[in-house]
């Protein structure tokens, strides 16, 4: 799972490292320098919102409306943020995984163009360095998965068609992200499988989505109330990866 720390301002300092370079040496002989290198990751925080005007009848007279608009609000900010985590451009919203990999070392070509083959999910996997395979989990579009269901083994296949989508890919958790590629489209970049150990993806919070009531709406013609209330949602967050070299990214292209 991707790794959630609190933010305190409009900027998350971080400190990241690939790993420590640990050395043999003799009986009391003077350590090697083995130091690490350490990076600095900062991740930029974003508002994001929304927002539902409901007249003054309606409060009054549909029962639970209150509940349903929170439920509404609160859908709407978990769709927004499952595209944000997937595909976001960085730019006043948080990087999506698939755009903090994008041609970068992580990405792992397909082995023909336009295809998806079974070799290219074993290549998928192989890319990862193994000191991150331990807490390695997979994400792809549903249809990603269908096609891989559909690779045929000697003992058979992923899983047979009586079964909901297997839990495990190659022995690790896979998980569902409709905001990545479904569909190869020829001659085009196909990001449509990630293998890695998402706690390298931070999601800095600001704490939570604050709900407040705008007690009357105005029209713009005169200035007016429009007999309508509103509910203004907003929340602040950023996310970005941390450390690229614990991803391996499918292209297929």
């Amino acid at each position: 799972a991707a790794r959630q720390v609190i933010a305190t301002g409009d900027v998350w300092n971080g400190v990241s490292s690939a790993a420590v370079t640990f050395s043999w040496s003799a009986e009391a002989a003077e350590s090697t320098d083995d130091a690490t290198t350490f990076a600095q990751p900062t991740i930029t925080i974003h508002k994001g919102q929304g927002f539902v005007p409901i007249s003054i009848e309606a409060l009054q007279d549909q029962a639970n409306v209150t509940t349903v608009i929170a439920d509404l609000l609160a859908f709407g900010k978990n769709v927004q943020d499952a595209a944000a985590f997937a595909t976001g451009s960085g730019t006043g919203q948080p990087f999506g995984i698939v755009t903090a990999l994008t041609g970068g070392a992580s990405v792992v070509a397909s082995a023909t163009t336009d295809v998806y083959a079974i070799a290219d999910l074993y290549a998928t996997q192989a890319g990862l360095p193994a000191r991150y395979r331990p807490g390695a989990s997979w994400l792809a579009n549903n249809a990603i998965y269908n096609l891989t269901r559909q690779f045929a083994e000697p003992s058979g296949f992923w899983s047979d068609l009586t079964a909901d989508r297997p839990a495990l890919l190659l022995s690790k958790s896979a998980f569902e992200s409709e905001d990545m590629d479904g569909v190869i489209n020829a001659g085009a970049t196909n990001n449509v499988l990630i293998f890695g150990d998402f706690s390298n993806y931070v999601i800095a919070d600001r704490v939570g989505m604050t709900v407040e009531t705008i007690p009357h709406l105005f029209a713009t013609a005169n200035n007016r109330p429009t007999g309508q209330r509103g509910f203004y949602a907003f929340y602040r967050l950023g996310a970005d990866s941390v450390n690229d070299g614990a991803f391996s990214m499918l292209d297929v292209t």
